[in-house]
């Protein structure tokens, strides 16, 4: 039997009605946002690491292609850039793996909140808190990543372009 405390009014059939249906619109609401939210966050990391990866990808090819030509020398600058282009592409590789399971974890956040009737009516559990924290590290390494590819896209641009070698105007 639910008892009250002697401070506190009973609550009438009209209360617990209000009670069940503004709970139940929280509880529509904290699914809403998640379910909202979920996909713009993951569409912004894709885009992030896309871009990495086609910057040091394509700097990658577009140095390979010049020196093919045969007009500039191979030096051990532009070797060492390439490598740099190389390592940041495979570090924007390795971000990809960190944004699924930073997804991946805070969709397990999201499945472990627990729904009450009393306030606050989303609560969370220590699933849910294990999982946030879990998806905080990964989503910050993650970031760390791609910032590290952008980084060695730029020391690879810098590395090649001290290695060019003017060559002479044409007449």
């Amino acid at each position: 039997m639910d008892q009250t405390p002697p401070d506190k009014p009973a609550e009438t059939l009209e209360m617990l009605d209000k009670r069940v249906g503004y709970a139940q619109r929280e509880h529509d609401r904290s699914d809403r946002t998640a379910a909202s939210m979920f996909p713009v966050v993951a569409s912004f990391a894709v885009e992030a690491q896309k871009a990495a990866a086609l910057v040091n990808g394509g700097s990658a090819a577009a140095m390979l292609a010049f020196i093919g030509t045969g007009r500039q020398p191979v030096t051990v600058d532009t070797i060492f850039g390439l490598k740099l282009f190389g390592a940041g592409l495979l570090v924007a590789m390795v971000a990809t793996a960190f944004a699924y399971l930073t997804q991946y974890f805070y969709l397990r956040e999201m499945q472990s909140l627990s729904y009450a009737f009393e306030l606050p009516f989303v609560r969370n559990t220590p699933a849910s808190l294990r999982a946030k924290r879990t998806a905080g590290t990964f989503h910050v390494v993650g970031i760390a990543a791609v910032l590290l590819a952008y980084g060695l896209a730029v020391a690879g641009l810098w590395y090649v372009a001290g290695s060019l070698v003017p060559l002479p105007a044409k007449t």
